[in-house]
């Protein structure tokens, strides 16, 4: 996590600090000639670990493993960690770190956060558990440093340590981010904040850090303004800080967030903060060379192509400054190795040479020793006699002596072994004791659990009674609640029915009277029903009189209608023709004149028809003048054949080259759409080519396709709008050289056929599942294929309009029978197999429309 990770780096520092501090600093030269001598496990070990630790010192990190190492071996017979296991430990990964190898530095702190846990270092832990999770994301293992860092954050939660619990947030929100997880980044990031600002403790450098990254996710997001916000709070704690580094890398991020979000003006005055603030510092060169690579980029937005090249020279400077000094550093580190390997093993032939030298003044000693021995034997000799009674008594003592030694070490050794075994006594009794100790607790815990379940049984008991009595004094009040109601149902029942009764009686009494008044009015009904008749008689004699003479009324009255009407319906027509007159004299006019408006849409649109035409065919001129021209690619690369068939006048298909020294460059290019749009693509992709290959220099194609889809998200602002547009491409490196050439290929969505000389076999390398441009999987990377072919060996190219061309019954051509025509004349010229290919082509797509650009064309090596 680089910068990110700052808690268990300061601590683990701080760790080493102290520990040098406790060591004694001597010579190598010295320590190795005492490791040389020491015999003793506990001497041996500490030597180790200081001539570890001196070489850690001088960088020397490769030496520093080697007896830190050894160090640990030797402790790994102690059965139980320590502190001065973990110690050494320590020192061991931070060489494995300054070695980069990132596997063993990951095993190391793996075995110290076990110790750890076993001693019950809690606060250490999470400082290892941090340290751990930016080793694994080093080694590109983020889900791993993930999972480290959300066991920091129980810890940290545990201890109630809430600067900690921030900080590891940031370390997530960083994570997260770099997996592509903005929204889990902008979560542990806001609860990084939220946590901090309720921290008292405001002097400290994390929360411009947390800020900073809070507003790089929300820049991910696309969420600009509010990025800017995070980052001008960040400002404001760096400026109160007076640091003015950090200033400048906040400046630069602004930069950057208004270049995503075009507001060019801005990140220019921000760039340029970031540069007067970072020029002149020590650390100030990273931050000047992001401050370049922003303004490069925006000014080549802005087409302002020599503020362009001032600022990518800067930029490319530092970058190849920062690089060269990268190199040079590691240089002097191999060259100290070296020179502290050479130096080492000096002092050990020295050390070797000077046991040599003592053997032999020892050697040298015992020579001159005898040499007077047997001077002084010729004297002995004659004082023999003399001195012999004298010699037998210093030889008598000389044995008592002996033996007097002799039994006084034989008593200091029983006196060693009793104290031995009253020590070792002691030890069995202490554990013995401790033995009975811990049954005893154990006896204790199980009676206190025992006492426990009782009390707990009893409690439940007196529980299950008292539930019990209060469900039977539930049953008791219900059976009289319920007794008493069904009392009240069977009361009220009996009510309505005495009720009932009465109203029956009441309603018969009703009814019978009724019925005798009924009987007297149908009477009376009957006598006015007979005069009423004998009325209506008369009244219908009036009524037929009445109606004769309203019949004559009426007849005379239609007469009269009928002549009224008749004459109406004469002017009607009259009107209705002189309305039709008048309507055929317009509809004439509006044809006339809807003739003269078509007959001048018609002129127009004749003209329009030539314009558009014109447009095209000058548009086909332009494109056809992009395309590699036929002289050039016949010196680059001899014996090939072209077969480019536009659906329309213009193509979203095209072919390009180019060249970087003695490397060729061949394409194959299919944009999406064809036509008018397809051809605006394939501008684009022509220019974009040329781009990485004049400007860039760029000579990997996988490389080559990357930067191209960067550049056209980038050009066709995809990330802001709906547009989707890219290409397909397969391309290729020819590198020539004696009796073969390298083809260095990579595709996308685009393959590569070819055939050996003197072979029919066709192979095909396919290109990666990824297209160019438009919505892509931006965690798989463009990948090459490399493959030697001899001279007289063939390449084709092509887009998908060859394969996907239907017949008249709608069956593709394919790539199968592709292939088969490929394996069927890949020995013949060039020339004849152009022939043969548009042959298939034609006889294929009798009957039937060309579906799309057709691009198709082969290379003889």
């Amino acid at each position: 996590m680089n910068k990110k990770i700052t808690l268990s780096l300061l601590l683990s520092l701080l760790l080493c600090v102290i520990f040098f501090q406790n060591m004694a600093a001597q010579s190598i030269d010295n320590l190795l000639s005492q490791l040389n001598q020491a015999k003793n496990a506990n001497v041996r070990l500490e030597l180790l670990e200081e001539i570890g630790l001196t070489y850690q010192k001088q960088n020397a990190h490769k030496k520093a493993v080697e007896y830190l190492e050894q160090a640990q071996n030797l402790q790994r017979t102690l059965r139980t960690p320590s502190q001065k296991q973990i110690n050494t430990l320590q020192s061991l990964g931070l060489s494995h770190i300054q070695n980069k190898d990132w596997a063993k530095a990951e095993t190391t702190f793996t075995t110290i956060l076990n110790f750890q846990q076993e001693l019950g270092q809690k606060r250490e832990m999470v400082a290892t558990l941090n340290r751990t999770a930016d080793l694994y994301n080093k080694d590109n293992k983020t889900p791993q440093a993930i999972e480290q860092c959300q066991k920091a954050l129980l810890i940290n939660r545990e201890l109630a340590d809430a600067e900690g619990e921030a900080n590891t947030y940031n370390n997530l929100g960083f994570l997260y981010r770099q997996m592509k997880k903005n929204n889990e980044s902008d979560n542990a990031f806001g609860s990084a904040l939220s946590i901090f600002n309720k921290l008292s403790k405001t002097d400290s450098p994390s929360k411009a850090l947390m800020l900073t990254n809070a507003g790089v996710t929300q820049t991910y997001l696309g969420e600009f303004d509010k990025a800017a916000t995070y980052y001008n709070s960040a400002l404001q704690e760096a400026e109160r800080r007076n640091d003015p580094l950090a200033r400048a890398n906040v400046y630069n991020y602004l930069a950057a967030n208004n270049f995503v979000s075009e507001k060019n003006p801005q990140a220019i005055q921000n760039a340029q903060k970031a540069m007067d603030l970072a020029k002149g510092k020590t650390d100030g060169e990273e931050i000047l060379m992001s401050s370049y690579k922003i303004l490069a980029e925006v000014y080549q937005k802005e087409k302002d192509f020599a503020e362009y090249q001032k600022y990518n020279k800067l930029y490319q400077e530092t970058k190849d400054r920062l690089a060269k000094q990268e190199i040079n550093n590691q240089q002097q580190i191999l060259q100290n190795q070296i020179d502290i390997e050479k130096k080492e093993n000096e002092v050990k032939e020295l050390i070797s040479d000077n046991e040599k030298k003592e053997l032999a003044l020892k050697q040298a000693e015992l020579e001159k020793l005898k040499a007077k021995q047997e001077i002084a034997l010729g004297k002995q000799k004659q004082e023999l006699l003399v001195s012999k009674v004298k010699n037998t008594q210093l030889e008598q003592t000389r044995t008592q002596q002996l033996l007097a030694i002799s039994k006084s070490d034989a008593e200091a050794s029983r006196q060693r072994q009793a104290v031995s075994l009253l020590e070792k006594d002691k030890e069995l009794q202490n554990l013995s004791a401790q033995q009975k100790d811990a049954q005893q607790q154990l006896k204790d815990v199980e009676k206190a659990k025992e006492v426990e379940k009782l009390e707990k049984d009893k409690k439940f008991q007196e529980l299950r009674a008292e539930e019990e009595a209060k469900f039977s004094n539930y049953l008791k009040w219900g059976g009289i609640i319920v007794g008493t109601l069904l009392s009240l149902v069977i009361a009220s029942i009996a009510f309505s029915l005495l009720q009932n009764r009465k109203k029956n009686a009441q309603l018969a009494r009703r009814n019978a009277e009724i019925e005798k008044q009924s009987i007297a009015i149908l009477k009376q009904s009957e006598e006015i029903q007979e005069q009423s008749t004998s009325l209506q008689k008369q009244n219908d004699e009036i009524k037929m009189q009445s109606k004769a003479i309203a019949l004559k009324n009426n007849q005379i009255q239609e007469k009269n209608k009928d002549l009224e009407q008749s004459t109406i319906e004469i002017n009607e027509k009259n009107n209705e023709l002189q309305a039709q007159a008048e309507e055929l004299h317009q509809n004439q006019e509006e044809i006339l004149a809807q003739r003269d408006f078509i007959e001048r849409k018609n002129e127009e649109l004749s003209m329009q028809n030539e314009n558009i035409a014109q447009s095209i065919n000058v548009a086909r001129t332009i494109q056809n003048a992009i395309l590699p021209y036929k002289r050039q690619m016949d010196g680059l690369l001899g014996e090939h054949f072209i077969i480019y068939r536009p659906k329309n006048v213009v193509s979203g298909d095209f072919y390009w080259m180019g060249v970087i020294g003695r490397k060729v460059f061949v394409a194959a290019v299919d944009c999406t759409g064809h036509g008018v749009p397809g051809a605006f693509m394939s501008l684009i992709g022509k220019t974009l080519l040329d781009k990485m290959i004049d400007m860039y220099k760029i000579s990997n194609p996988a490389e080559i396709l990357e930067r191209m889809h960067w550049e056209i998200g980038n050009f066709l602002h995809q990330k802001e709008s709906e547009n989707k547009d890219g290409m397909d491409v397969a391309l290729c490196m020819l590198e020539q050289e004696n009796d073969h050439t390298t083809v260095t290929f990579s595709g996308a969505k685009r393959p590569l056929y070819y055939s050996e000389s003197e072979s029919n076999q066709v192979f095909i390398l396919k290109g990666d599942r990824k297209a160019i441009g438009g919505d892509q999987n931006d965690v798989v990377p463009f990948t090459n294929q490399v493959v030697k072919l001899k001279k007289g060996s063939a390449i084709y190219l092509s887009s998908d309009g060859f394969i996907d061309q239907n017949d008249a019954e709608r069956v593709k051509l394919g790539e199968s029978r592709l292939k088969y025509t490929i394996s069927s004349c890949t020995q013949k010229p060039m020339a004849e197999q152009e022939k043969v290919f548009n042959d298939l082509l034609d006889r294929h797509q009798t009957g039937t429309e060309q579906r799309d650009d057709i691009l198709f064309f082969g290379i003889r090596l």
